[in-house]
């Protein structure tokens, strides 16, 4: 969530200013795991009518990351 322009662009979407935050740090990093592609298939029809509700109500304010 910290690479790149990421974090500007939440402070911009909060409306609220930038704070100095030293993104090299990770507090509490969980060791990485890949999702089985039957449950990454799950989540995403699951999840997919949330995803369509966020873009609609924040149009391009959403980053295509999140999106499926």
């Amino acid at each position: 969530m910290f690479d790149g322009d990421l974090l500007n662009l939440l402070y911009k979407f909060l409306d609220s200013a930038p704070i100095t935050a030293n993104t090299n740090r990770r507090a509490n990093k969980s060791p990485s795991a890949n999702l089985p592609e039957e449950l990454a298939l799950y989540f995403t029809t699951e999840l997919t009518p949330q995803y369509e509700y966020i873009r609609l109500r924040f149009g391009e304010q959403v980053p295509d990351g999140w999106l499926f």
